[in-house]
Formats: C-alpha cells, structure tokens, sequence
C-alpha cells in the first residue's frame, strides 16, 4: 500500500503543479479551471478510498469545499440569465401580440 501510495504521490505532483502555475491564473469562474478541479478531487476521492490515504481524503475535501461556492455562484448567474431571457422573449411575445391585435382590429 505504501508503494501505491507513493506513486499516486509522484503522479498527483505534476497535476498538483499545474494547478498552482496554470489554472490559479485563470478566473475561479473559467469552465476549465472548474471542470480541473473536479477532475483533481475526484482523483484524491479515489486516491482516499483505494488506498486508505488520508492527505487525498483532505485534499478533496477542501477542494471540493473551495470550488463549491463557485459552482453555486456560476449557476445561480446562469438561472438569473436564463430568467432574464425568458422573461424577455415573453415581453417580445406580448408586444408582438398587441401590435398585431392593433392592425387587425376584432381578429385579437
């Protein structure tokens, strides 16, 4: 176990470095650098489990705990968008819908 252990430690620090060189310049809301730490939890969840390793049980955990806020601020944003634009095609719909009860009197 303390082998697997070390080679899940020798491929987790290169992803671990891209994260701290790349992925930190990129906004907390950038689909990518979400859709990286995902894939970087989901990799220490694994890590946790399989081999009972207790550093990837906290490392996913707080990844997860910081990425959270995000993801629930992202799709708030994007229910508030999509709101906003039903609500203006149904605006679009009914001035529409006048203007033509307008030019067709009693055919409403």
């Amino acid at each position: 176990m303390a082998v697997l252990r070390a080679e899940y430690e020798a491929v987790r620090f290169p992803l671990q470095l891209v994260e701290d060189v790349g992925m930190a310049h990129l906004d907390q809301r950038a689909p990518l650098r979400l859709a990286y730490e995902k894939m970087l939890a989901t990799a220490d969840s694994a890590a946790a489990h399989l081999l009972d390793d207790e550093a990837a049980a906290t490392r996913a955990c707080a990844l997860r705990q910081r990425t959270a806020a995000v993801r629930v601020t992202v799709a708030l944003r994007k229910r508030r968008t999509q709101q906003r634009l039903e609500a203006e095609g149904a605006a679009r719909m009914e001035r529409w819908r006048r203007h033509r009860a307008r030019l067709r009197p009693g055919r409403g």
